[in-house]
């Protein structure tokens, strides 16, 4: 698998898996045979109509590197696979997941696949660049925490990152209070390594330490990240849950924003948490 984790495209080459969410061929079928007639017509006895099954439906399992279709409707994540299991959303038509699982839920329209919704758990801090190290470089950083606030005074404080909108406060996703600020790579960004599809401006963010191995979350050039940070306390564990906008520019970020709103609202979390 790549290192940098669906962004920079020039890090990744996704085979379109036709059928990866679970498509099946035709039923086969076999040819009718006329019954021999008989002096007595029999009742065939039917049965009521099964009433169909309420609520949200389970939202498929979907690995990185796949291309899973989401039919529009109310999902809710499946344990113990999915993203924070038991986590709802209503998802409208026309959009495509790209991973559901233990380490990421990615969504985005089928017609703009550049154009990204993302959320993360519990990531940790990284090394903006690689320090001429190669893509091995890109490591935690020492002393700065998991928390929205640790992780919002650390991306405000490097010069790698540009902050395009500051901090501010921002209440969504069934009431969740908390930091929305907007970023891109600063001009005087130097990621240190040719991978970088737009050398020497790349990033940098975060690394789910447990579910990512080494891949990592980055951007480069005018790609653009909105971020949305914010704590829950379940059993008295504090956890840390980003939903992140990721578009090829400022212009394009704000018009998927837009599209996207309604998703992230519609999303509420359980009150128990699964540790996946």
């Amino acid at each position: 698998m790549a290192q940098m984790r669906s962004i920079l495209v020039s890090f990744i080459v996704l085979a379109l898996l036709a059928g990866a969410c679970g498509s099946s061929g035709p039923v086969a079928t076999s040819a009718a045979t006329a019954a021999p007639a008989t002096d007595a017509a029999t009742a065939t006895p039917t049965e009521a109509p099964t009433a169909a099954p309420s609520g949200p439906k389970a939202m498929s399992i979907c690995h990185e590197g796949q291309v899973c279709p989401v039919n529009a409707g109310d999902y809710v994540t499946p344990s113990p696979e999915g993203f924070w299991p038991g986590l709802s959303i209503s998802i409208g038509s026309g959009w495509v997941s790209g991973e559901q699982d233990t380490g990421e839920l990615k969504l985005y329209q089928a017609a703009h696949e550049d154009d990204l919704l993302l959320f993360w758990r519990d990531v940790v801090a990284l090394t903006s660049s690689t320090g001429g190290n190669g893509l091995s470089g890109i490591s935690r950083v020492p002393g700065v925490g998991q928390s929205p606030e640790a992780l919002v005074a650390y991306f405000t404080s490097n010069s790698d990152y540009k902050v395009v909108t500051a901090p501010a406060a921002m209440t969504t996703a069934g009431g969740l209070q908390g930091t929305v600020l907007t970023m891109t790579t600063s001009k005087t960004a130097d990621f240190g390594d040719s991978d970088c599809p737009d050398n020497p401006r790349c990033a940098a963010f975060v690394r789910d330490e447990r579910h990512w191995g080494t891949e990592f979350y980055a951007i480069g050039g005018d790609e653009v990240s909105r971020m949305f940070l914010t704590s829950v306390t379940v059993d008295g564990k504090s956890h840390t849950l980003i939903i992140t906008l990721d578009a090829p520019n400022a212009a394009e970020l704000d018009s998927f924003a837009k599209v996207a709103l309604p998703i992230i609202d519609s999303v509420v979390l359980p009150a128990t948490f699964v540790d996946n």
